[in-house]
């Protein structure tokens, strides 16, 4: 399903108001185009309908010269038997006259009786019965004359000449009828009280056509009689109606500004639906390019939100929702769910040995690993750091455990990555939950204190949830709580361990971190440090000896005082500086003491241990290797680090008197020491018969409880004070409390 982007839904609808926008201001140009089309043909009508009415009265105007003089009136007004009147004189110089004028077809005089005195045409004179439908179409004409001429009210204001005019169809022509009164210049009255008419018949196309055209300079102008109405693209003016009902009307082409607008208004418009068209299709590819961009930026964040982005694996949040899913199927039905919470052995030690970008290889080959040994449907997280979890939906405790070994065994044995091959182990807790209304943050907590439980019997194996381990765990975060008060108050008590050489005379101390818990009794030093290594406290329970240690050491100017270092306060940012400030503080004296170290400060070869250690070196102090034979990297690293005494680990002491093995190693490492210009002390001497085969091996300097256990400042002044010989005594029982230097 696509999921658009809020702003671009935006684009369709204001895509098809463009659209509509367009559509309106194209039709309102196509009304208003036809609305002033439509008052264009209002306006040329109304102006046709004034004009012919002033092209009447100006056809009449031309007629004047003929109907207002005195000499036409006296040959035309003669009633007796001896004066009749002169038709030769009429058609000479009216009738001839008249039809010279291309305006006029048909002219007839009238008597004062309306009888017809002569007609002529444009073929000349002919009978009066020729003209019988002309004076049949005159005769209103003829009476409303008359009528004017008796009551001359009834005529036109200012217009002292009777006459009327009509339009008519005349011989099937349309025609301009006018009867005009025949009067004298001078006034004189008719004989009858009557004046003779002149009757004239001008064309329609003559008489109006070709006039109004030119005025209104219309194209197309023409008359005709019809019934229906104007022809399309025509427009018109009635002038009369026939007896049966036709009109006669005059006809044309109108303008139509509103058309030649559009007309000249179509390429702009064409143009801009071109470019409407092209922005749209435009936009809309656009907008469509960044739905699609959108939506896979969407797919890539949920994708990146979900996932872990170095191996691609499911993060937290996704392993939140499918146990989740998991847990709605468990509600819905029955089985198990089992979940694997599991993180690498030593993993740290990579990191610290090749570097991040190994540590980050080795995670990724982890994560392959693991999708590799589960099933498709299972899911497979990496939860941050080292630590793996995978969910298995219905499976049983047996299944859990087979996908446990599957897990052990994939991540066990050596791995070649790119800086070379690294060893690898994993630890895995199992949490099997059949409970739908446990949660997906408890099934995690079992999980992880299972993990816990792993690790704490040997690494490299697999253990399941159990109920009691609750109670283990509970009781750590209390000894942790504890561990922290302990700290944040007085800090540990300090113990010292005497250091001797081969005559049983003490040259040397060793500082010694003791804790007893209120309430609970002592605690072991391999118990607590390892607690405060794993939560981050060691540092201060570093310095708190390491100040002491400073200050204690000044009430025994001919003694050495050693004091162990951890590899984390040697690796933690401004170490050096706080050595210096406790330095300053305390008054000590570094030429005097020497910095027990482990194997593992030297794991990694990094240049910041190198120049640490060297820095440590410049001060004054002198740099013992604790535990030396049980790690990897002693050998390889003595002659590259500035250390100058090497620390028997006490496990090579005990198996002395076993066999002749351990006594092979030992006259090895005394012999490559005395050859490398290094000290040797032994730890751990507990029985005169140790302490005399190191002494014959070439071993001269020595600690544990055969000579004196751990004891505080007040006591060691005392054997100062003495300085008793702390040889082996007969009968001297072995000592079963365990010295710090085994934890540190």
């Amino acid at each position: 399903m696509e999921h658009r982007h809020p702003g671009l839904r935006a684009y369709g609808p204001l895509s098809a108001l463009a659209v509509l926008a367009c559509a309106l201001f194209l039709g309102s140009l196509l009304i208003g185009a036809g609305r002033i089309d439509s008052a264009e043909r209002h306006r040329e009508g109304a102006l046709m309908r004034k004009d012919v009415t002033r092209r009447v009265h100006e056809v009449e105007s031309m007629l004047n010269p003929f109907i207002t003089w005195d000499e036409a009136t006296e040959r035309l007004d003669r009633f007796d038997a001896n004066r009749a009147p002169d038709r030769a004189w009429a058609f000479n110089n009216i009738a001839l006259s008249t039809m010279h004028s291309p305006l006029f077809e048909q002219a007839v005089a009238a008597d004062y009786a309306d009888r017809p005195i002569y007609g002529t045409d444009k073929s000349g004179q002919k009978p009066a019965a020729a003209f019988s439908d002309l004076m049949a179409v005159a005769r209103p004409l003829i009476a409303r004359v008359r009528a004017v001429e008796a009551d001359p009210r009834k005529g036109a204001p200012g217009d002292h000449t009777p006459r009327a005019s009509r339009i008519a169809l005349v011989d099937g022509r349309p025609s301009l009828v006018s009867v005009l009164a025949v009067q004298a210049d001078s006034g004189r009255r008719p004989t009858h009280g009557r004046h003779p008419l002149f009757v004239v018949q001008a064309p329609v196309d003559v008489a109006l056509r070709a006039a109004l055209a030119d005025r209104h300079l219309l194209v197309g102008m023409r008359s005709d009689v019809g019934a229906g109405p104007v022809a399309s693209g025509r427009t018109g003016v009635d002038l009369a109606r026939t007896a049966d009902g036709r009109s006669i009307r005059l006809t044309w082409v109108p303008l139509r500004p509103g058309a030649e607008l559009l007309g000249r208004s179509v390429p702009f418009l064409v143009l801009a639906a071109l470019i409407l068209s092209g922005s749209a299709f435009a936009l809309i590819r656009h907008a469509r390019a960044i739905s699609m961009r959108l939506v896979r930026n969407q797919e890539e964040a949920r994708r990146l939100a979900l996932h872990d982005p170095l191996t691609g694996l499911a993060n937290r949040l996704l392993l939140g929702e499918r146990l989740k899913q998991a847990r709605e199927a468990l509600r819905r039905g029955s089985g198990r769910l089992s979940v694997l919470y599991l993180d690498l052995d030593r993993f740290k030690e990579v990191n610290d040995t090749y570097g991040h970008q190994t540590g980050d290889e080795l995670i990724r080959e982890v994560g392959r690993r693991l999708q590799a040994v589960c099933r498709a449907e299972d899911t497979v997280a990496r939860l941050g750091g080292d630590e793996f979890a995978v969910v298995s939906a219905a499976a049983e405790a047996v299944g859990a455990a087979s996908l446990a070994e599957r897990v052990v065994g994939a991540l066990s044995g050596s791995v070649e990555l790119t800086a070379g091959p690294v060893v690898l182990s994993c630890s895995v807790g199992v949490a099997v939950v059949c409970d739908p209304e446990i949660d997906h943050e408890e099934t995690l907590r079992q999980a992880d204190v299972a993990l816990y439980r792993a690790k704490e019997g040997g690494r490299g194996r697999y253990c399941f949830f159990e109920p009691e381990m609750d109670h283990v765990l509970k009781a750590r975060k209390a000894l942790e709580h504890d561990l922290r008060d302990m700290l944040a108050t007085s800090g540990p008590d300090v113990l010292y361990q005497p250091l001797v050489d081969a005559d049983g005379r003490m040259f040397g101390t060793e500082a010694l971190a003791r804790w007893t818990r209120p309430g609970r009794g002592p605690v072991p030093p391999a118990t607590f440090i390892k607690l405060a290594e794993e939560c981050g406290l060691i540092g201060p329970l570093s310095n708190h000896v390491f100040r002491r240690a400073c200050v204690d050491a000044a009430r025994w100017p001919g003694l050495r005082t050693a004091v162990n270092l951890s590899p984390v306060q040697l690796r933690a940012p401004g170490f050096l500086s706080r050595v210096e400030a406790a330095l300053a503080e305390t008054g000590g004296d570094p030429t005097r003491m020497d910095l027990d170290i482990t194997e593992t400060c030297l794991i990694g070869d990094d240049r910041q241990t190198h120049e640490a250690l060297a820095s440590l070196r410049r001060m004054g102090f002198q740099l013992a290797l604790d535990d030396f034979g049980t790690g990897y990297y002693s050998l390889s690293h003595l002659h590259r680090y500035p250390v100058q005494k090497l620390k028997l680990d006490r496990a090579f002491t005990a198996r002395l008197s076993v066999g002749p093995e351990a006594r092979a190693i030992v006259a090895a490492v005394i012999g490559m020491a005395t050859a490398l210009d290094l000290g040797v002390v032994a730890e751990g001497v507990e029985t005169p018969e140790q302490f005399d085969m190191l002494r014959e091996l070439g071993c001269r300097e020595f600690q544990g409880f055969l000579f004196a256990r751990p004891m505080d400042a007040p006591t060691l002044d005392g054997l100062v004070a003495r300085d008793a010989c702390l040889a082996p005594v007969p009968e001297r029982r072995p000592a079963t409390e365990l010295g710090y230097e085994q934890a540190a």
